[in-house]
Protein backbone atom coordinates (compact mmCIF):
# COMPACT_ATOMS: atom_id res chain seq x y z
CA UNK A 1 0.00 0.00 0.00
CA UNK A 2 2.69 2.29 0.34
CA UNK A 3 5.08 2.63 -2.30
CA UNK A 4 6.99 5.19 -4.09
CA UNK A 5 4.63 5.16 -6.86
CA UNK A 6 3.17 8.91 -7.28
CA UNK A 7 0.97 8.08 -10.37
CA UNK A 8 -0.41 11.80 -10.08
CA UNK A 9 2.82 13.21 -10.12
CA UNK A 10 1.33 14.97 -7.16
CA UNK A 11 5.43 15.09 -5.24
CA UNK A 12 5.83 17.56 -8.42
CA UNK A 13 3.32 19.51 -7.08
CA UNK A 14 4.72 19.91 -3.55
CA UNK A 15 2.03 17.44 -2.12
CA UNK A 16 4.07 14.85 -0.55
CA UNK A 17 1.16 12.86 0.54
CA UNK A 18 1.49 10.60 -2.59
CA UNK A 19 -0.61 7.80 -0.61
CA UNK A 20 -2.53 6.29 2.43
CA UNK A 21 0.63 5.78 4.18
CA UNK A 22 2.34 8.95 3.41
CA UNK A 23 -0.58 10.83 4.28
CA UNK A 24 -0.99 9.54 7.58
CA UNK A 25 2.72 10.13 8.12
CA UNK A 26 2.55 13.99 7.14
CA UNK A 27 -0.46 14.70 9.22
CA UNK A 28 0.26 13.30 12.81
CA UNK A 29 3.77 15.46 11.85
CA UNK A 30 1.22 18.17 11.66
CA UNK A 31 -0.43 17.68 14.66
CA UNK A 32 1.87 16.71 16.86
CA UNK A 33 3.76 20.06 15.98
CA UNK A 34 0.21 21.55 16.94
CA UNK A 35 0.60 19.74 20.13
CA UNK A 36 -2.00 16.86 19.32
CA UNK A 37 0.45 13.47 19.99
CA UNK A 38 -0.50 10.33 20.32
CA UNK A 39 -3.40 10.20 17.91
CA UNK A 40 -4.15 6.76 16.16
CA UNK A 41 -5.45 6.00 12.29
CA UNK A 42 -7.60 3.77 10.28
CA UNK A 43 -7.45 3.97 6.25
CA UNK A 44 -10.02 3.22 3.48
CA UNK A 45 -8.57 0.48 1.12
CA UNK A 46 -11.66 -0.14 -0.35
CA UNK A 47 -10.80 1.26 -3.93
CA UNK A 48 -7.03 1.75 -4.01
CA UNK A 49 -6.00 -1.77 -5.08
CA UNK A 50 -4.95 -0.18 -8.47
CA UNK A 51 -3.44 3.22 -8.42
CA UNK A 52 -2.94 4.33 -12.16
CA UNK A 53 -6.04 3.46 -13.26
CA UNK A 54 -7.02 7.61 -14.26
CA UNK A 55 -5.92 9.47 -16.81
CA UNK A 56 -6.85 12.68 -15.06
CA UNK A 57 -6.37 12.46 -11.14
CA UNK A 58 -9.21 15.14 -10.38
CA UNK A 59 -11.37 12.55 -11.43
CA UNK A 60 -13.03 10.74 -8.78
CA UNK A 61 -16.54 9.61 -9.23
CA UNK A 62 -16.83 5.83 -9.86
CA UNK A 63 -13.23 4.88 -11.33
CA UNK A 64 -13.42 2.34 -14.01
CA UNK A 65 -10.59 0.45 -13.61
CA UNK A 66 -10.22 0.65 -9.76
CA UNK A 67 -9.95 -2.45 -7.76
CA UNK A 68 -10.89 -3.45 -3.47
CA UNK A 69 -7.46 -2.93 -1.97
CA UNK A 70 -5.90 -5.18 1.19
CA UNK A 71 -9.11 -6.64 2.78
CA UNK A 72 -10.02 -4.87 6.68
CA UNK A 73 -7.51 -6.00 8.82
CA UNK A 74 -5.95 -5.51 12.08
CA UNK A 75 -2.74 -6.63 11.10
CA UNK A 76 -0.75 -3.89 9.72
CA UNK A 77 2.78 -3.89 11.15
CA UNK A 78 3.93 -4.66 7.47
CA UNK A 79 3.24 -0.71 7.29
CA UNK A 80 5.42 0.83 9.05
CA UNK A 81 3.65 3.22 11.11
CA UNK A 82 3.35 2.27 14.41
CA UNK A 83 -0.37 4.51 14.75
CA UNK A 84 -2.05 2.64 12.30
CA UNK A 85 -4.19 0.44 13.74
CA UNK A 86 -6.57 -1.04 10.47
CA UNK A 87 -7.29 -0.97 7.22
CA UNK A 88 -11.02 -1.00 6.45
CA UNK A 89 -13.72 -0.43 3.82
CA UNK A 90 -15.31 2.82 4.88
CA UNK A 91 -16.68 3.07 1.56
CA UNK A 92 -19.13 0.15 0.65
CA UNK A 93 -17.90 -2.01 -2.67
CA UNK A 94 -20.23 -1.68 -5.00
CA UNK A 95 -21.81 1.89 -3.40
CA UNK A 96 -22.12 4.51 -6.41
CA UNK A 97 -20.53 7.68 -5.75
CA UNK A 98 -22.96 9.80 -8.27
CA UNK A 99 -24.97 8.66 -11.36
CA UNK A 100 -23.77 9.58 -14.74
CA UNK A 101 -27.23 10.20 -15.55
CA UNK A 102 -27.05 14.02 -17.32
CA UNK A 103 -30.64 14.65 -16.49
CA UNK A 104 -30.77 13.34 -12.97
CA UNK A 105 -30.80 16.10 -10.02
CA UNK A 106 -28.07 15.44 -8.55
CA UNK A 107 -25.40 14.59 -10.95
CA UNK A 108 -22.58 15.73 -11.00
CA UNK A 109 -20.19 16.08 -14.38
CA UNK A 110 -17.07 14.03 -12.70
CA UNK A 111 -19.30 10.85 -12.73
CA UNK A 112 -19.27 11.35 -16.67
CA UNK A 113 -14.74 11.56 -16.90
CA UNK A 114 -13.48 9.65 -19.19
CA UNK A 115 -12.84 7.54 -16.49
CA UNK A 116 -16.11 7.04 -14.78
CA UNK A 117 -17.77 3.64 -14.70
CA UNK A 118 -21.23 3.87 -16.41
CA UNK A 119 -23.65 3.56 -15.92
CA UNK A 120 -24.10 4.32 -12.49
CA UNK A 121 -26.88 4.89 -10.39
CA UNK A 122 -27.50 8.49 -7.56
CA UNK A 123 -24.79 8.02 -4.81
CA UNK A 124 -25.23 5.92 -2.34
CA UNK A 125 -27.11 3.63 -4.35
CA UNK A 126 -26.17 -0.30 -5.38
CA UNK A 127 -24.22 -0.62 -8.52
CA UNK A 128 -24.08 -4.30 -9.31
CA UNK A 129 -22.01 -3.93 -12.17
CA UNK A 130 -19.50 -1.49 -10.42
CA UNK A 131 -19.21 -3.99 -7.74
CA UNK A 132 -17.97 -6.94 -9.48
CA UNK A 133 -15.52 -4.77 -11.45
CA UNK A 134 -13.79 -3.60 -8.21
CA UNK A 135 -13.62 -7.40 -7.44
CA UNK A 136 -12.06 -8.49 -11.13
CA UNK A 137 -9.42 -5.80 -10.66
CA UNK A 138 -9.02 -6.68 -6.84
CA UNK A 139 -5.84 -6.25 -5.96
CA UNK A 140 -4.43 -8.90 -3.85
CA UNK A 141 -6.90 -10.63 -6.21
CA UNK A 142 -10.12 -12.63 -4.18
CA UNK A 143 -9.76 -16.04 -3.27
CA UNK A 144 -11.19 -18.50 -5.70
CA UNK A 145 -14.03 -19.05 -3.49
CA UNK A 146 -14.96 -15.06 -3.88
CA UNK A 147 -14.62 -15.17 -7.43
CA UNK A 148 -16.89 -17.98 -7.44
CA UNK A 149 -19.75 -15.73 -7.16
CA UNK A 150 -18.41 -13.45 -9.37
CA UNK A 151 -19.26 -15.96 -12.25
Amino acid sequence: MSSTADPCHLENQGNKAIDEIHFISLLDEKLAAAGMTGMRYITDTSRNGVTNERSDCSNWCNIRGSGLGRRPTTDVADLGLDNLDALVWIKTPGESDGTSNTSAPRHDAHCNSADSFTPSPEAGEWSEDFYVALCRNANPPLTAEMNYFLN
